[in-house]
């Protein structure tokens, strides 16, 4: 739903898009604003029209976007174009798709250098390529579980990976944080 921000009544309500945990990602595509909701449901900012739907399916993590190309990263990851044609009408064409992915994935990935980097809640930090989709390499990260061992139980890293300059944060809910260097390596 959006929200009048001086008064906070309902400007419109969609109830085709679907409910999840995740942010939705705001892009704007040909001077249409649009919100990329984690379970694949394309709305319009002006109206709430629905434009598209089924461009993913996450349930806890967040899509990201950069310039026209959506991302959704979790067991199954897809990247879509997204194009506003000359007659006016959205029409997303699937770049790729991926299953290279396994586990939970409750953070929402970071995208550095045409590299997606995700971590699933099980502690494996995953590095895909952007353009093709294709797994550069997985690694299991020495971070501490809930039972204080790594690798014992699910690391849960519920926080989405934050990039600070030329590193990468990835942490687990105990407080403790991991701090990489990204790269296709």
């Amino acid at each position: 739903l959006a929200l009048d921000p001086a008064n906070g009544e309902v400007l419109w309500e969609t109830t085709e898009a679907k409910p999840t945990y995740g942010t939705g990602a705001v892009v704007s595509i040909a001077g249409v604003d649009m919100v990329i909701t984690p379970r694949g449901d394309c709305v319009r900012v002006a109206d709430g029209k629905r434009l598209a739907n089924e461009l993913g399916e996450l349930e806890y993590a967040s899509p990201i976007v950069c310039k026209d190309i959506v991302y959704f990263v979790g067991e199954t990851t897809v990247a879509w174009k997204l194009e506003n044609k000359s007659d006016g009408n959205f029409r997303p064409l699937r770049l790729w798709e991926s299953d290279e992915l396994e586990g939970e994935f409750y953070a929402s990935p970071v995208l550095h250098e045409r590299v997606l980097f995700t971590a699933s809640n099980e502690g494996t930090l995953y590095a895909l390529d952007a353009k093709t989709g294709g797994l550069l390499y997985q690694h299991t990260l020495e971070i501490r579980s809930a039972s204080g061992l790594p690798g014992m139980e699910p690391a849960n890293l519920y926080g989405s990976p934050i990039r600070a300059g030329k590193h990468m944060l990835l942490e687990n809910d105990v407080g403790e944080a991991l701090v990489v260097l990204p790269g296709r390596e």
